[in-house]
C-alpha cells in the first residue's frame, strides 16, 4: 500500500551515496524499481530502523507527469535513518 501511494508503477528511487572512505572519494548510485520498492524499505523497517527521513536543500526539481504524476530531483539530499535505540 505504502510504495502504491507514492510511487508510479513505472517509478524509480534513485540513490546516490557519497563513499568518502577510500583516498579517492566517489560517488555510487543504487536505481530501486518500482517491484523492489517494497522489499527496499520493508529490509530497513525489519533491520532495526524506526523512521526514515528524507531532507531536501535549496534545488529540488518538481516536474509534473502525466496523471497526476511528478518526477522529483534534488542533488543536495540527505536520508537520515532514526533507530529503535534513538541513535540516527
Amino acid at each position: 500500500m505504502f510504495v502504491n501511494q507514492f510511487f508510479s508503477t513505472k517509478g524509480v528511487f534513485r540513490h546516490s551515496v557519497h563513499i568518502t572512505d577510500h583516498e579517492d572519494p566517489s560517488d555510487k548510485q543504487y536505481e530501486i524499481s518500482y517491484p523492489a520498492l517494497a522489499r527496499y524499505f520493508h529490509t530497513h523497517f525489519d533491520s532495526g530502523v524506526k523512521n526514515m527521513q528524507l531532507i531536501m536543500e535549496k534545488g529540488t526539481t518538481d516536474r509534473p507527469l502525466p496523471g497526476d504524476g511528478h518526477w522529483i530531483e534534488n542533488t543536495k539530499s540527505s536520508l537520515v535513518y532514526w533507530f529503535d535505540n534513538g541513535s540516527h
